[in-house]
């Protein structure tokens, strides 16, 4: 049964990412959804947003659309939402890492 929920787990990560990938190409959605509940939770997520896009050297812009999807993402299923900015900053930076090199391999 360990198998079983392994492979499951393996494709319902599989299927994450590729989401992920598609969504890392459309715009940021933050005009449409509320994405922030308070004023002081969205300077936290944008503090998190520029240092990530000073430790990757990217745009501001780039790395809030991602950011942000992946937020939207991760918030859903959140029952503690203290470690969201670290949790969503990791995978951001992972995401944008991979669309990085994949630019680099088809130069």
């Amino acid at each position: 049964m360990a198998v079983t929920e392994t492979f499951r787990d393996q494709k319902t990560e599989d299927r994450e990412q590729k989401t992920d990938k598609k969504n890392l190409s459309s715009k940021s959605l933050s005009s449409v959804f509320c994405l922030y509940d308070d004023e002081t939770e969205r300077k936290l997520h944008l503090n998190a947003v520029e240092m990530l896009a000073q430790r990757i050297g990217d745009s501001v812009e780039d790395v809030e659309r991602v950011y942000e999807i992946v937020l939207r993402r991760f918030k859903k299923g959140a029952k503690v939402k203290d470690f969201l900015p670290i949790l969503v900053s990791r995978r951001a930076e992972y995401l944008l890492n991979v669309r990085k090199n994949r630019r680099i391999l088809n130069e």
